[in-house]
């Protein structure tokens, strides 16, 4: 080797170098910092989420807060009980003038002063009231804060089960885009052999400088196309360790084996999502709801029946008075009943007002339930299509692979030019991220499937 061909080939390596620098670390070195420790699966970031995930946790709290309020207290089932106690002190300048009517004539009337004369109360009572009868209204109102729970707790579940879903699909997004970047890693360095290879044709002749300076360019965005798709990849890590309420310069490894299941039947899906739905059990829910608010509404046109009852202890003590010292103590009780003869029709309305809203809450129903049964269909046929398309992309990059290696070969020869081989070069790059991105756009629609049948939560 001549010392100009060592000097070329020196001028190239520093070349490459420098386009190397643009991708930033290398990757494999990036990957050995990040692969630390037992693999992440998507099962255990779902597992964690649960636990750590602020959202899930907000929804929680939420949750509890309704179902604190289901009592028999504050349905009005209980007797109510209060207490209370008073102290009262006056300080007046009394005249009273006092008549005598014994002499059986006209009265004589007699002055009486009594100046800075005190008086004092004091007093303690307790009182309890419950109700007897009010149309059954007690019983509606405990219904309605159980069916207001059970709305409550499916919320919950709906806000969980979508929570859950934005972490598999952050998930599947770091896998994907990580291999992205190794799809685009190997292209870059088909783009740096090319690049010696049309650098060194140049030198002997038997390429032009077209030829490499159109080499060079391709290399220099490839290495550009690389490093933005490193920086997307961490960057949907760290959106994933959001999720997870890791800290964002944690660094764990994900398991990078992705399985989908090919064995889902569209008549099993559609029997799953009728019967375990979280958003078709929420408007179920809601119109049973509705029902007990058309009772509660109709117990109005009964009589309400309540008795009442106190103890309850005086003392008075006054200066100037004939009676200078009052007490009394003892118990008292009765029975009301009240009855709204007439309300403006205010109490029919009421009941209409109850019925109606049953009435679009169980078409609210049927509209969810054929939403459902909608979406589940539309999805799995999104699903197969995945499939199928995943299977053809399969083939493609077989295709695209053989293709390639052709060109090189024939390159080699010199049959073919450099500006062929760098198309077969994009049709191997195009075809091998599509079937990555529709591997999992695959997995995207499954666990969309089973969001739609109730199974996310549990699977």
């Amino acid at each position: 080797m001549t010392g100009r061909t060592r000097s070329v080939l020196w001028l190239v390596g520093s070349a490459l170098v420098g386009l190397a620098g643009l991708a930033g670390p290398a990757h494999g070195q990036a990957e050995s910092t990040r692969r630390m420790g037992e693999p992440l699966t998507l099962a255990d970031a779902m597992a964690r989420a649960l636990e750590y995930n602020h959202a899930i946790r907000i929804e929680r709290l939420g949750r509890e807060q309704v179902r604190r309020d289901v009592s028999w207290g504050n349905a009005g089932l209980l007797p109510s009980v209060t207490a209370g106690g008073n102290a009262q002190i006056s300080v007046q300048d009394v005249r009273l003038d006092l008549a005598d009517f014994s002499g059986g004539g006209p009265p004589r009337v007699s002055p009486v002063r009594a100046d800075g004369a005190e008086t004092r109360v004091y007093g303690a009572q307790m009182q309890a009231a419950y109700t007897l009868f009010d149309g059954f209204g007690g019983r509606y109102r405990y219904q309605a804060l159980q069916t207001r729970d059970r709305a409550a707790e499916l919320e919950m579940r709906i806000g969980i089960e979508q929570t859950l879903l934005a972490v598999a699909d952050a998930y599947l997004t770091v896998l994907e885009r990580e291999e992205a970047t190794n799809v685009l890693e190997e292209n870059a360095g088909i783009s740096r052999d090319r690049l010696l290879r049309a650098t060194e044709d140049r030198r002997v002749g038997t390429g032009t400088e077209f030829e490499r300076l159109s080499a060079e360019v391709v290399a220099r965005g490839d290495e550009s196309a690389l490093a933005a798709a490193r920086v997307e990849a961490r960057v949907a890590y760290r959106n994933l360790l959001l999720l997870l309420g890791f800290p964002p310069t944690t660094e764990r490894a994900l398991a990078d084996r992705l399985v989908s299941r090919e064995d889902l039947s569209l008549w099993a899906l559609l029997e799953e999502a009728g019967a375990r739905n979280t958003v078709l059990a929420l408007a179920s829910a809601r119109a049973e709801h509705a029902e007990v608010g058309r009772g509660l509404a109709r117990a109005d046109a009964y009589p309400r029946i309540s008795l009442t009852g106190a103890y309850a202890t005086l003392r008075q003590e006054a200066d100037a008075s004939n009676v200078p010292l009052l007490q009394t103590t003892g118990f008292t009780g009765g029975i009301s009943v009240q009855y709204g003869v007439f309300t403006g029709g205010a109490r029919g309305r009421e009941v209409e007002r109850a019925t109606l809203g049953l009435r679009i809450a169980r078409e609210n129903e049927a509209q969810v339930r054929r939403e459902v049964e909608t979406e589940v269909l539309n999805q799995f046929a999104r699903y197969e299509n995945q499939l199928d398309q995943r299977a053809l992309a399969d083939l493609n990059v077989r295709v695209a692979e053989r293709a390639f290696d052709e060109s090189q070969e024939a390159f080699r020869a010199g049959q073919v030019s450099s500006l062929e081989t760098r198309e077969a070069q994009r049709d191997l790059l195009r075809e091998r991220l599509r079937r990555n991105e529709l591997a999992y756009a695959a997995k995207r629609s499954e666990l969309r499937l089973l969001l739609l049948t109730g199974g996310l939560l549990e699977g």
